[in-house]
């Protein structure tokens, strides 16, 4: 696969810098093979692989050069993400770039170790009480992205209407490991009046609605790497296997299949490349910048419609590899499962649906009718 010529047929990625996405495919291929994702499914921490990232400087690519950061544009972060989406990349390299929008946001340099960032819908479970001195923080907290191998967790709170991070020293914490369907680590944390000092409590530009929808645009674009790579996997094993004589790709059945397999990912494609083309919009060059009411829509439709494609090509492909799919010696599930796990962090389709069709109706978004036929 030539991913900058599957991203030519897409208006937003034409503008990508052809020297980062060569070097995040390089990166990617030679660290993201078969055994890593092994390994990392094991609990073993990807060192290698996250220390070329970052010294690339692919974890903060569009970091402006006053926070000591490389200065590229949002456009080649997101395309980066979605490179690490194809590869299956098994660092926390989405939830440490969500942090390091907070950082920029607070014009903080972000450090090199991988910082984790709780789900605005995982903070709201939690008990937080206001003081003088801080906050005071009562209950469980679940699916923590990567934290067990994370320097700080970052907790976005909301507390009079203005959105407040907490920042959390991981050596501070007692952390029980869990991982999603996909063996990434999601771990849990039980807070019993622990207390956050007033400086480790910073007043965030970002509001807490940005910060998921930051989340959940992540999760698309990964999304749609994961799919390219599903897609691919699938037509190369239908060329590659026989029966009766001839490569299954030659009956029409699995034509179908196939072609159908393509019109989900580019449906998914085209919504997800909307997203990112209207955030880097609604955020060219200042991090502070609020994220427009039109450019939520059109992040919502990308995360509900990577989620649709998400059922229909895993089912497809995993029908078209038979029962060799599933084994443990084949790479497609590293993808389908990555696929299932994504569909649901930051938001399901079904939370979005309802965040869109509400955004629809409200003043002043355009009218259903507007914002269909403007696509």
């Amino acid at each position: 696969m030539t991913n900058s010529n599957q991203a030519q047929t897409h208006d937003t990625l034409q503008t990508i810098d052809p020297l980062i996405e060569d070097t995040a495919n390089r990166i990617f291929s030679d660290y993201c093979n078969f055994d890593a994702l092994c390994a990392s499914e094991q609990g073993e921490w990807q060192g290698p692989l996250w220390q070329a990232i970052q010294e690339s400087g692919l974890s903060n690519i569009d970091t402006p050069e006053s926070l000591n950061g490389p200065g590229a544009a949002t456009i080649d972060a997101l395309n980066v993400l979605r490179l690490a989406g194809y590869h299956g990349a098994p660092v926390p390299i989405a939830d440490h770039y969500i942090a390091s929008r907070i950082y920029q946001s607070l014009a903080l340099e972000i450090p090199e170790e991988p910082i984790s960032v709780v789900s605005p819908q995982q903070a709201r479970k939690l008990k937080i009480t206001s003081s003088k001195e801080g906050f005071i923080l009562d209950g469980p907290l679940h699916n923590i992205p990567w934290a067990r191998f994370s320097k700080s967790i970052l907790i976005p709170v909301e507390s009079n209407n203005q959105c407040s991070v907490l920042f959390l020293d991981r050596t501070d914490l007692t952390l029980t490991e869990n991982t999603n369907m996909a063996g990434e680590p999601r771990d849990s944390l039980v807070f019993e009046g622990f207390r956050i000092p007033s400086e480790k409590a910073l007043s965030c530009p970002l509001s807490i609605n940005e910060i998921e929808q930051l989340g959940a645009l992540t999760r698309s674009v990964m999304s749609w790497g994961a799919l390219e790579k599903v897609m691919e996997l699938a037509v190369d094993y239908a060329k590659e296997r026989t029966q009766f004589g001839r490569p299954i790709a030659k009956f029409q059945a699995i034509q179908q299949d196939l072609a159908k397999l393509a019109g989900e990912v580019a449906s998914a494609a085209v919504a997800v490349d909307h997203g990112i083309r209207r955030y880097c919009d609604a955020n060219p060059h200042v991090p502070q910048t609020s994220l427009a009411g039109e450019a939520s829509t059109y992040i919502a439709a990308a995360k509900i419609r990577s989620g649709e494609a998400t059922g229909f090509a895993t089912k497809v492909s995993h029908q078209i590899h038979g029962a060799m799919g599933f084994t443990n010696e084949h790479p497609l599930h590293h993808f389908s499962r990555r696929l299932w796990a994504w569909r649901d962090e930051y938001g399901s389709e079904a939370y979005w649906s309802h965040y869109l069709g509400k955004c629809l109706v409200d003043a002043p978004q355009p009218s259903l009718w507007q914002w269909v036929t403007a696509q």
